[in-house]
This record gives structure tokens, C-alpha cells and sequence, in this order.
């Protein structure tokens, strides 16, 4: 699955229950994200929605082109922030009266979710040159500058279809890969439309490659004792999602494939095959206990990995490594 980070509504080319967190967020997270720049100047449409006074608009997207799989209510824009609800209601909901956000540090939502709607100032939620029904999905939030110290946020993306709403988002259902995204609002910044920001967004496209993880559980680290009467895969390529894997009777070697779980009609319908240069994180869990070594990085031990791309006849082995935040990983040659 091709995940490339974009600049939102203007697409150039894609921590919930990861190994290592971000921020009050939970999932997998690398190096420092890409900032968000200045976007384009907005006014108020006559049938949209009322820019609300002395804030700026922050534009977020997600370019779901390629493969249409998602629909309305599937992605929530999931961050250090919050849409304000009013006083003393404990559901809320965001629309025409609350679209403005604030800096939530703890990441404990409620978050926006998505649209394919069209322009916030034609009746839609989506950034200015929006076009609705065309499978890039965005909404642009509200932000009042602050007085004494730039307004610095993080942010990620969640399926709500992995998530639920019992869970809403705060600990399932992330899809986000790498360092999480980040944009700034400025002191004093101007409420005209020209100070503005575009958040980095998305384009997800699937891929041709599939790929096999095996977790040898003969060969396992010895610093530790485990537990391997329940063995799991969690990771990137499942949203984070733990499934559980049977070892072979005869090899006792666990084996988990792409193919088996991700696209329609599987139990991950929202997630596809591998493109050249992808690097999907993951992590084996032993009974509840993830398979880390004593620095609290994912275990190398007894663990591999192969590819097929779509031509081949067979699975070709592939170098498994730590990404700086902790997970194993595999590039996708």
C-alpha cells in the first residue's frame, strides 16, 4: 500500500495501539514530521459555511483516488486537538456550529472527521477548490490565533470502521504511517484568510507486492521466558489492529500474509498490497506481552520476512529492521 504525505487539497503524490507513542496519541510514530505551510486566502461563501470571527483555517485531505474504498464517516482526522462542543454537553457532533478547534495536548478528542462534500464555503466541509463525490476526502477546521506563543500541533488519521464508537478513536483504528504530521498557527496571525494553513495530507494507493512475516517461536529470545500459547501480528499494514496467528504444528514457526487479511471481502477491507519503497512496521505479541528485547525495541530474534511481487512464482526473502521508533519494519523492494 502506497502511502505518500501530501500537501492537503493541492495532492503531490499516505500513536491507537502501536509499539511506541507520540504525544498523547498511541501507535507507531519515526522521525520529525512535515510542517504545515501557508494555504490559500478563503472568504465566506453565501450558502457556506461562517468563517468564525478573528480565527484562521486550517486544510487537511486525504487522496483515496486510486482506490475508492472509503465513505462517508470512515476517516477521522485524529490530533492534539479538540472541536469545541458546547458547555456541558458530553456528545457533540461537528457541524455548522462548531468547527473551530483547540489545542488538546492529551489527545482526547472529540476529533473531526472527514468529508467528500465539497467547499466549506459552498455548503461542504472541505478545503476552497474542493470538488464533492470525488474520493479526496478533507475538512478545514477553525483556529483563533493565539496571543503569546505559536499554537503547535500533531496529527495522525483514524479508520473509524477499525475503531467503533465505543472506542471513537482514542486507542484503535490508526493508519497514519511515520512521524505524524505537524502545523503551526501563529501568534497574531491574520483572520483575513491570507495567513491560512495547509495541513500535509495523504494519497493512499495500493500496491501489487504481497508480503509474509514469520515469527519462529523455537528461536525465540532467551533473556526473557514466553508466553507463545497466543501468538499475535500487530501493525501498520492492519491498522494497528491485533490478530492472532496460529503456529504450525510441525515447525512451530507463526506465519502471517498479506493477502490473507487486507482488501474486500477480508477482515481488513480499507488495506491493499504493498508498492515498491513502502515500509509497513510491525510487531509479534506473545500472549498479551509485546515481543521486545531488554531496550524495549522490537525482538529480531527468530523473526523474517519475505515478498511476491505480482509476477512472481514464490516468496523472496527480505532484511527485517528496527525503525528508530522501536517497531520492526521491511522496505517493499
Amino acid at each position: 500500500m502506497k502511502t505518500t504525505l501530501t500537501t492537503a487539497f493541492a495532492v503531490l503524490a499516505l500513536a491507537a495501539c502501536g509499539s511506541s507513542s507520540s504525544s498523547g496519541s498511541t501507535g507507531s510514530t519515526g522521525s520529525t514530521g512535515t510542517t504545515g505551510t501557508t494555504g490559500t486566502t478563503g472568504t465566506t461563501g453565501s450558502t457556506g459555511f461562517q468563517r468564525p470571527a478573528g480565527s484562521v483555517a486550517v486544510n487537511f485531505s486525504v487522496d483515496d483516488t486510486a482506490n475508492k474504498i472509503y465513505a462517508a464517516g470512515d476517516l477521522i482526522w485524529k490530533g492534539s486537538m479538540k472541536y469545541t462542543c458546547a458547555a456541558g454537553t458530553t456528545t457533540c457532533t461537528f457541524d455548522a456550529a462548531n468547527r473551530t478547534i483547540l489545542k488538546d495536548g492529551n489527545w482526547g478528542g472529540p476529533w473531526a472527521p472527514l468529508y467528500d462534500d465539497g467547499p466549506w464555503t459552498t455548503g461542504g466541509h472541505e478545503p476552497i477548490g474542493s470538488t464533492a463525490g470525488d474520493h479526496k476526502w478533507g475538512v478545514t477546521v477553525f483556529v483563533t490565533p493565539p496571543a503569546d506563543a505559536d499554537l503547535a500541533f500533531e496529527y495522525g488519521l483514524c479508520d473509524f470502521s477499525l475503531s467503533g464508537a465505543a472506542d471513537n478513536c482514542k486507542n484503535n483504528g490508526w493508519i497514519w504511517q511515520g512521524a505524524n504530521g505537524k502545523f503551526s498557527v501563529k501568534v497574531g496571525a491574520a483572520t483575513d484568510g491570507s495567513a491560512d494553513v495547509s495541513a500535509a495530507g495523504l494519497t493512499i494507493a495500493f500496491g501489487t507486492t504481497d508480503l509474509q512475516l514469520k515469527l519462529d517461536t523455537t528461536m525465540l529470545d532467551t533473556a526473557k521466558t514466553w508466553d507463545t500459547s497466543k501468538v499475535q501480528i500487530k501493525g501498520s499494514m492492519i491498522g494497528w489492529t491485533p490478530v492472532d496467528i496460529t503456529p504450525d504444528a510441525t515447525t512451530k514457526i507463526a506465519t502471517f500474509q498479506a493477502s490473507n487479511f487486507q482488501g474486500t471481502g477480508k477482515q481488513f477491507p480499507h488495506f491493499g498490497l504493498f508498492s515498491t519503497g513502502d515500509s509497513p512496521e510491525f510487531i509479534w505479541v506473545l500472549n498479551g506481552v509485546e515481543y521486545k528485547d531488554a531496550n524495549m525495541k522490537a525482538d529480531l530474534l527468530g523473526v523474517s520476512a519475505s515478498t511476491k511481487a505480482a509476477a512472481a512464482t514464490a516468496f523472496t526473502t527480505a532484511p527485517v529492521t528496527l525503525k528508530s521508533n522501536g517497531n520492526t519494519t521491511v522496505v517493499i523492494p
